[in-house]
């Protein structure tokens, strides 16, 4: 009977050693499989980050900038048939006027813009924006491509920027994407022309 429990006792001890094993290795595999799972995730979820900042490059190429392009010939034309009328009237009334004075400059100009679909770029822009502000794109990707064409249009039309801007209106993700690029555009002028004084100083430092 000893012999029997000794067996036995042997047995179960031996099924519980193998039972170790296999619960060890299979919890090896799970944190394996999670591993995988994980990493499988991480480049599905870059592969779509890639595939929002082409998509964003590609609006901006063949949507925005063109439609940059038409709204600046536009609002010129507009400018200087505006301008045309004021001097013909001017003339009509015997004042003697060959240029715009600055402020009446300014305000033509902004009449010009607002006579165009500005609209339509600030609402394509806002849009475009969005996949900046929530993370959806790569930026190293996207911002060294299009900052500088849309920092500057910015500039150009702060003034309708900031008269389209509203409580409904608020165009929030452009507001926030133009403060954030504009102070990386600004940092990046900064340390090129520290870099360049560098260089400047090592040349004037070399010995004759």
């Amino acid at each position: 009977m000893s012999d029997w429990f000794k067996i036995a006792d042997d047995t179960f001890r031996v099924l519980s050693e193998i039972a170790t094993v296999v619960g060890v290795g299979g919890v090896f595999y799970a944190i394996k499989s999670f591993k995988k799972s994980e990493e499988d995730s991480r480049q599905t979820e870059q592969s779509k980050l890639m595939e929002n900042s082409i998509e964003v490059l590609r609006i901006f190429s063949s949507n925005i900038i063109p439609q940059m392009i038409a709204f600046d010939k536009e609002w010129h034309a507009n400018y200087d048939k505006l301008k045309k009328s004021f001097l013909e009237k001017a003339r009509e009334e015997n004042k003697d006027i060959k240029e715009l004075p600055k402020p009446l400059e300014k305000v033509l100009v902004d009449l010009a813009k607002s006579e165009t679909d500005i609209d339509g770029i600030f609402n394509r822009l806002e849009q475009v924006c969005a996949y900046v502000s929530y993370d959806l794109i790569i930026e190293d990707v996207v911002y060294p491509t299009i900052h500088k064409v849309f920092l500057d249009f910015l500039k150009e039309n702060k003034e309708l920027l900031k008269k389209l801007t509203s409580r409904e209106v608020p165009f929030k993700n452009i507001h926030e994407v133009k403060n954030k690029w504009g102070k990386i555009a600004a940092q990046e002028d900064l340390d090129y022309k520290q870099a360049e004084i560098n260089k400047e100083r090592e040349e004037l430092n070399k010995p004759n």
